[in-house]
């Protein structure tokens, strides 16, 4: 599966210690499967903190034995009801992400490529 991250920050290998708590699914490494979301946010990230520049790191994510994964298949009822939710995001892009928390899933990603937008 081809996944990226979009940082305001160079780098060459992933460092989950420096992942922030107050994220969707807590402390992680974040992806998406679109190339789009990813370059948004970066600019928003270099908008709001400055950095090194805007990049998409796109990497190739397989999957080996004794992962635990957890996917979320469409809405579920929660806070918003499915037809609330889907009334706040119609007006929004689609997007997505895929969220890394662990050295073993890390080793499942593959940095393919590095974009550079801005520089």
């Amino acid at each position: 599966m081809k996944l990226y991250h979009g940082s305001n920050c160079d780098f060459s290998t992933v460092d989950l210690s420096k992942s922030k708590d107050k994220r969707d699914f807590g402390k992680g490494f974040y992806l998406t499967t679109l190339h789009n979301q990813a370059k948004d946010w970066a600019e928003i990230l270099c908008y709001r903190y400055g950095g090194d520049g805007i990049f998409v790191y796109e990497y190739e994510f397989a999957v080996k034995d004794g992962l635990n994964i957890k996917q979320f298949d469409g809405l579920s009822e929660g806070i918003y009801t499915a037809k609330m939710a889907l009334r706040k995001l119609r007006y929004n892009k689609l997007n997505d992400q895929v969220s890394v928390h662990t050295e073993r899933a890390l080793d499942c990603l593959v940095l393919i490529n590095k974009t550079v937008y801005g520089n």
